[in-house]
């Protein structure tokens, strides 16, 4: 199944703003925080843990990449590019390499 560029950029522009826009009464308050896109290389065979339990989340509701950019790091020769996406009108984060593609969640 071939998956065409423009098919890509619309699937992150829905991701982006998919909890922020559901308007559902379970959903209340529920906002887009943070998106994390890696990209493999067309011959890569890797396979990508969940990463949920690799962000750190402290007492000030900073969130920490670091874990997830240790275990990018081990892989990088793996992977095309790792996109970041984060509001940082509602939370701080840190640990993103400097490689990383960052971008506004909001745009």
């Amino acid at each position: 199944m071939e998956i065409s560029d423009e098919e890509i950029v619309k699937l992150k522009d829905a991701l982006k703003k998919f909890a922020t826009n559901l308007n559902t009464t379970s959903k209340i308050g529920t906002e887009n925080a943070l998106l994390l896109f890696v990209t493999l290389k067309e011959d890569s065979k890797l396979v990508l843990p969940t990463m949920k339990n690799l962000v750190n989340v402290d007492e000030n509701e900073v969130l920490d990449l670091s874990k997830i950019s240790e275990l990018l790091n081990k892989y990088k020769g793996e992977i095309e590019k790792v996109e970041v996406y984060y509001n940082d009108n509602i939370c701080k984060v840190n640990g993103i390499d400097e490689s990383w593609r960052k971008g506004d969640i909001l745009l």
